[in-house]
């Protein structure tokens, strides 16, 4: 999934997340608003603990409004951050400790591989076919310049997600912006026949 569908269509930064660490994130990612991907991000302690602080990396760059990271260098200098990402974190076992880091996470399980290595193979190539560099490209484009759309209907929509599901607003947020690209960018809807539909 990572390699034939949010790679070529996000074109995120992709990093180890049992062993990248927060400093090189940092000073890697800077003032990019990049997609960030983590695979590989369980493990035993020391990866957990690691995990840990990429989260808290994660929930330091989820707003508009969050305050700057300051830090300071070797040689006394200051260094401010203002990240602005939105994080993928790929893993067999999703454990997430905090509540806080929890109620940002949108969780995706997936079904495990077909049973029969033929089945995916077909998937495989079916996503290959579609998701050449030019579709993607295009679907890149398309989102940033309906980007105002997919927000406003996600604000119309996110509360009566919260009243239905019981889920917290930031946690219905996150569904719907989902449910606003679907409307938007895969069915081709305007925001006004997305909130009739």
């Amino acid at each position: 999934v990572i390699e034939h569908l949010v790679t070529p269509i996000a074109a995120p930064q992709f990093f180890n997340g049992a062993e990248t660490t927060p400093p090189y994130l940092r000073a890697k990612i800077a003032a990019d608003s990049c997609g960030v991907v983590f695979d590989e991000t369980e493990g035993g302690d020391r990866a957990k603990e690691n995990r840990r602080e990429l989260f808290l990396v994660m929930r330091q760059s989820t707003s508009d409004n969050s305050p700057v990271v300051g830090k300071s260098n070797k040689d006394q200098g200051c260094i401010d951050y203002k990240m602005k990402n939105m994080f993928m974190f790929a893993s067999i076992h999703a454990g997430v400790d905090d509540e806080a880091d929890e109620k940002r996470i949108l969780r995706v399980n997936l079904k495990k591989k077909p049973d029969s290595e033929s089945k995916w193979k077909n998937q495989r190539n079916e996503l290959l076919r579609l998701c050449t560099e030019e579709n993607c490209r295009r679907i890149r484009s398309l989102t940033w310049s309906k980007l105002g759309d997919i927000i406003k209907l996600s604000e119309e929509i996110d509360e009566i997600i919260s009243e239905v599901t019981g889920m917290d607003l930031r946690s219905s947020f996150a569904e719907a912006l989902i449910i606003s690209c679907y409307f938007i960018i895969w069915r081709g809807m305007s925001r006004e026949e997305s909130l009739s539909d």
